[in-house]
């Protein structure tokens, strides 16, 4: 869990700076990480608030060499190995949002 939570703030860090660098009203979060037992792997679970979502994912996972890179800069001092990063939609919130528009139609209705 240790692991997992300086992975999601660095993560985090890294991603602002990304999302300004596309564009100015991008955001992107990550919203949680899972560690192999091994330290091998992980899942990096994003959300991504932008009017070209997939295009921004799609650039992220492009860039994961130099993402993975700067990342084994930052936390050099905590781990001896950085794990391999694969990159997750989480869509969850355009999922619930999705869910009270059909809500508010059905009240309205």
């Amino acid at each position: 869990l240790k692991v997992a939570r300086l992975l999601q703030k660095e993560l985090g860090n890294i991603f602002i700076s990304l999302g300004k660098e596309h564009s100015s009203s991008s955001l992107i979060t990550v919203t949680s990480v899972t560690i192999s037992p091994d330290l091998g792997f992980a899942k990096v679970y994003i959300s991504i608030f932008d009017k070209d979502a997939n295009g921004l994912f799609h650039l992220l996972n492009q860039s994961l060499f130099q993402i993975r890179k700067t990342l084994a800069a930052r936390i050099r001092n905590e781990l001896r190995r950085v794990p391999e990063i694969t990159l997750f939609r989480d869509d969850s919130l355009e999922y619930v949002m999705k869910m009270e528009g059909i809500f508010d139609k059905i009240k309205k209705g």
